[in-house]
């Protein structure tokens, strides 16, 4: 078998090097088609190094572009042969068409060979200087690969970087912007004398490079302009007084500091207003990207005002792909934990549909949870309750969290939601009946006194629910709220003691700790005689063990007191009613010790232990110990510490590379001067957006304006004139005038450009012949 596999790999080798070595343009084409989509595969295709090298020099484009792809991946396996290519790729540095130029500046500087980064730097020194737009493109985006082909170079290539940044050609201009980026982003005196222009051009910017300018640009506002206030304003005695802050005698004088001081804010917001009015357009983008990035700047650049405007981009977004819905929910999850009136009037769109998936319908649920309010509570309340009767478990618990979460947030309307919640304990779902449970005993703990026939209620339901944590949780509820509801709990306790035996271990627990607590309180007899340190006591307190007390810091020696009330006492000092605690407490105890279960029998010894001096202080300290009250909050908090949009937010821990935003800077004078960012217009390059490109050369200059003196020169009636005219043979003859003069005048021009080229393309190819190889 392996035989055959080899004898298969041998044939398809030998017929890939028959047809790159073919003399058919067609199968050398086939034959690179078919390299590449090995290598697409992750197959080793270096053996065919010196075959495709030689097919370099075709003049058909397609089989070029096959050979940069191939050669930009295998440059690195032979770096002898990648230096044989690169006297044929300076050659099409020189082309006449630009997308050959183009392609090799691209090609050249993705060869990994160091030894030829001085020739990159090289051509792109002259491809910046190229006419067309598109090579110049090309040597914007080779300065990156310059750079990490050599770190040492970066002087060099910021200073081509300005020349780029002078190019009136959108395209050359964001790209670069995104060289910046890579090379230099914390040079930001480099991006003052273009702030302005960045903010005016951005709307021009392809997709892509406005997502690149929006992220310079966040880092600058955040690192050059003061903290903007919502009560900003910016009027035009402010902007006169701009020089009065930064002029040198002002500036030392107090008097005038402080004045001057109050407008700079306005004069410094001026360029941060022209920055979030000029990204106001790309909250409409077509690109998802675009509007997360402009929407990244209201939140952490812009005032409070301007921060609502970005809930509508968003919202929109959310009728993307599930992909990029989950993404938007998590970024508007970060917005909604600071400032949920963002999105509560949108609250219908974040209704949960069916075709959902699990992890957009939970954050679904969260944000409903966050942006719930008086206003729209009713009809979100509705929605949750409509998921609570779904057949997925796990839909159910994250609808009763949230229910549970909106009842704590809105005081209003907790009582509805635990009534909702008690509604549900008669369901036959288990799964429901277990949540709303949970949520119901952390809403009675927010209040208990004025929840304690909710209490009550869950005690009736107890012997017909069969989960063995839901009635944890109820006996639970009842010790916490034993001095509250005492003719109940000893009820409870006759009715816990009958079916100790039969419950799970987790009920068991919650029985032992509720009987040793109901026990001691009959026995330490608080309303008769006063608590006395035992010799436990004094030896802990020796010890520094016994310092604890509970959470409103009133002594331990007072818990009893404090929670036994007056108007209990005859239940308390009862005698039959101490009996009767007193046998089922023994009965518990007794079935306790010969439980199978070690960890409750070691539980029991140690509560029995404590029981012995019930009038002990450190015996009330650890059975009546107060637990904190679990606080019900969303599973996102924390996500609004991270930046809007990066991938931290999303996946909600810190990736290595992840970099806070720049606080901002609250000393005025350490930030820019205005007047650093006035636009200087020493633009190199006119628009050069289409395929027509314009000569440099003095001489084609100067017959350009030749032509020009020549037709100026001819007079031209003006339209008062016009009219005025007797006859139209008039103007007959001043056109044929016009034109006549002005055919000669271009014939001429015509030819001696046409002689001139054809020299031009003469010296061309005989300085090409002179390429010295490079080995």
């Amino acid at each position: 078998m392996s035989q055959e596999i080899n004898f298969r790999n041998q044939s398809i080798s030998t017929e890939i090097n028959r047809l790159l070595n073919s003399g058919s343009e067609k199968d050398k084409l086939y034959g690179l088609k078919k390299v590449i989509y090995s290598m697409s595969y992750g197959m080793d295709m270096s053996e065919y190094f010196m075959s495709v090298v030689k097919n370099i020099s075709s003049s058909n484009f397609e089989i070029q572009k096959l050979v940069y792809m191939y050669i930009i991946r295998y440059s690195e396996y032979d770096p002898n042969l990648s230096l044989l290519s690169i006297n044929t790729i300076q050659r099409k540095l020189n082309d006449k068409n630009q997308i050959f130029r183009g392609t090799a500046i691209r090609m050249l500087s993705g060869i990994r060979v160091p030894a030829i980064s001085k020739i990159i730097l090289s051509e792109i020194k002259r491809c910046i200087m190229d006419m067309s737009f598109y090579v110049r493109k090309a040597a914007a985006i080779s300065m990156v690969k310059c750079y990490r082909l050599d770190s040492s170079s970066l002087p060099i290539l910021i200073e081509y970087l300005l020349i780029l940044f002078n190019d009136q050609s959108h395209i050359v201009f964001g790209s670069a912007l995104f060289v910046f980026q890579e090379l230099c982003p914390e040079k930001l005196d480099l991006i003052h004398p273009y702030y302005r222009k960045i903010c005016k051009v951005l709307h021009k910017l392809s997709e892509w490079d406005q997502v690149t300018a929006l992220n310079i640009l966040l880092v600058y506002a955040r690192k050059c302009f003061l903290k903007p206030d919502d009560k900003t304003s910016y009027n035009s005695e402010d902007l006169n007084k701009k020089e009065s802050f930064f002029n040198e005698e002002s500036y030392f004088n107090e008097e005038s500091n402080e004045k001057a001081e109050e407008s700079i804010n306005n004069i410094l917001n001026k360029d941060l207003n022209l920055l979030l009015t000029s990204i106001i357009p790309l909250l409409r983008s077509r690109n998802s990207s675009v509007i997360m990035a402009a929407c990244k700047i209201l939140y952490h650049v812009g005032p409070l005002t301007k921060q609502s405007e970005l809930a509508k981009p968003l919202i929109y977004l959310l009728k993307e792909s599930s992909d990029i819905q989950y993404i938007v929910l998590t970024n508007i999850i970060a917005i909604a934990i600071k400032h949920p009136t963002f999105f509560s009037p949108f609250y219908k769109h974040f209704f949960i549909y069916p075709s959902d998936s699990q992890s957009i319908w939970e954050l679904k649920f969260e944000i409903l949870s966050l942006i719930a309010r008086k206003e729209n509570i009713k009809d979100i309340l509705e929605e949750l309750k409509w998921h609570t009767k779904s057949s997925n478990p796990n839909i159910i618990f994250k609808a009763i969290k949230s229910i549970g979460y909106c009842a704590v947030n809105h005081c209003s309307i907790s009582e509805l939601c635990l009534q909702n919640l008690i509604g549900n304990i008669n369901s036959a779902n288990d799964t429901l009946i277990v949540e709303s449970i949970f949520i119901i005993s952390q809403l009675i703990q927010l209040n208990p006194k004025d929840n304690l026939h909710y209490i009550e209620q869950l005690v009736l339901y107890y012997d017909s629910i069969k989960v063995a944590s839901a009635k944890a949780c109820i006996i639970y509820l009842m010790s916490k709220n034993i001095f509250n509801l005492p003719k109940l709990s000893l009820d409870m306790l006759r009715i816990l003691a009958k079916s100790f035996s039969q419950q799970e271990e987790i009920v068991k627990s919650q029985i032992l700790i509720f009987a040793v607590k109901l026990y001691i309180i009959y026995s330490s007899n608080c309303f008769e005689e006063k608590l006395e340190d035992s010799p436990l006591d004094i030896f802990l307190k020796n010890s520094k063990i016994s310092n604890i007390s509970d959470e409103n810091n009133i002594p331990s020696s007072l818990i009893l007191e404090k929670n036994k009330m007056p108007e209990n006492e005859v239940i308390y000092n009862n005698p039959s009613n101490k009996l009767i605690v007193t046998k089922l407490y023994d009965y518990i105890m007794l079935l306790a010790r010969y439980d199978l279960s070690y960890d409750l029998r070691d539980r029991a010894r140690l509560y029995k232990f404590l029981a012995l001096n019930s009038t002990s202080l450190f015996t009330q300290k650890v059975v009546f110990s107060f637990s904190p009250n679990i606080k019900m909050t969303t599973d996102s908090i924390g996500r609004e510490t991270f930046t809007l949009g990066t991938l931290s937010l999303m996946l909600f821990k810190q990736i290595k590379g992840y970099e806070n935003l720049p606080n901002w800077s609250d000393d005025i004078t350490q930030l820019p001067h205005p007047n650093l960012r006035e636009e200087k217009h020493n633009n190199i390059f006119e628009d050069t957006n289409d395929n027509f490109l314009k000569t440099s050369t003095s001489k084609k200059d100067k017959k350009d304006n030749s032509i020009l003196l020549n037709i100026n020169s001819v007079e031209i009636l003006d339209l008062d004139d016009f009219y005025r005219s007797n006859t139209d043979t008039e103007d007959e003859d001043s056109e044929t005038e016009i034109e006549s003069k002005f055919n000669s005048n271009y014939e001429e021009n015509t030819n001696s450009e046409s002689t001139k080229k054809e020299t031009s393309f003469e010296n061309e190819e005989a300085d090409n012949k002179q390429i010295i190889p490079l080995l």
